[in-house]
């Protein structure tokens, strides 16, 4: 195993989930945030709380000197410059939590919820017990909103990349049917379920969520929808009656 792996695979595997097991208890939530942005990543806006379960969120805990070196063993690298993500941890609240063990907070107490690209690296029905939790949490009359990669937007590509392999070119095919991720991968690597909109039409159903509508980016009902909007996908906003 390589040393970068080694780092990685001793962090996620060995500290965070020690960490995780031990903030565990219910808190209230802080009425000076809008909302709660779950599966934030080191991308949070500053009048949101965020929560993730991922071991960098625990770098705002530890020295700078320390957090150079923790770039240099992740794939942090890759999205974030050095400054950048120095400047996403120290500007904005991370709530460091296993998020997959439902949220930390009061029956109707969060007055609306984001999460962008986090659904889909959970199994549907993990998916389903926290849309589930969104709405127990959520104060009647708030809004989730959910973006996620555009299942419909994936087909359409495989059926261009499936129309040129049966006409001679076999390259844009590739990358549906090969995978060149090395190296360790956590839990959250990879996807585990897509939607369209019914499929999150349903979901969201399922939790009792009403008024589901799909949107455009940086469009919407919900508070500083341009703020949060930052990635391309799906957008899906309900509401809680």
């Amino acid at each position: 195993m390589r040393l970068k792996d080694f780092f990685r695979w001793f962090l996620w595997e060995g500290i965070n989930p020690l960490l995780l097991s031990i903030r565990s208890q219910q808190q209230s939530f802080d009425n000076n945030f809008a909302g709660l942005n779950i599966g934030c990543g080191l991308d949070n806006p500053t009048k949101w709380l965020g929560i993730d379960g991922g071991a960098y969120v625990l770098l705002k805990k530890i020295p700078r000197p320390f957090i150079k070196v923790f770039y240099r063993f992740t794939n942090s690298s890759r999205n974030h410059s050095l400054d950048s993500m120095l400047e996403k941890i120290y500007g904005s609240h991370i709530l460091h939590y296993e998020i997959t063990r439902g949220l930390p907070f009061p029956d109707t107490t969060v007055p609306a919820i984001f999460s962008s690209h986090f659904f889909e690296h959970i199994t549907k029905t993990e998916a389903q017990a926290l849309v589930q939790e969104c709405y127990r949490v959520m104060k009647p009359g708030g809004i989730i909103r959910i973006c996620v990669p555009s299942l419909e937007e994936s087909v359409k590509k495989i059926e261009m990349a499936v129309e040129q392999y049966r006409s001679g070119n076999i390259a844009p095919i590739q990358k549906f049917v090969t995978y060149d991720v090395s190296g360790f991968n956590n839990n959250y690597s990879n996807h585990r379920h897509m939607y369209n909109f019914l499929e999150m039409k349903q979901l969201l159903e399922g939790a009792g969520f009403q008024n589901i509508t799909e949107y455009a980016f940086g469009k919407g009902n919900i508070a500083n929808v341009g703020q949060l909007d930052t990635r391309e996908g799906l957008f899906v906003e309900a509401v809680k009656k």
